[in-house]
């Protein structure tokens, strides 16, 4: 499953990291299953190439314009 993260100026570090990691646990424990969903595809997107959350580190981003809206 395709999954954009929206980084933004000012993002809370613990709540950007917190995220991620879930989605990356996921990730890593799926084989434990009988019969494991498809693997979560992560990207973080924002509306600049570089962002600085509110702790100031900086983090890459993917262009948000390329993140699209899918309804089930």
């Amino acid at each position: 499953m395709d999954v954009a993260v929206l980084a933004y100026d000012g993002v809370f570090d613990s709540g950007l990291s917190a995220i991620l990691d879930v989605l990356d646990g996921a990730n890593a424990m799926r084989d434990e299953l009988p019969l494991p969903p498809p693997a979560w595809r992560v990207r973080t997107v924002g509306f600049r190439r570089r962002v600085r959350t509110g702790a100031g580190h900086l983090v890459t981003t993917e262009p948000a314009a390329g993140a699209e809206r899918r309804t089930c």
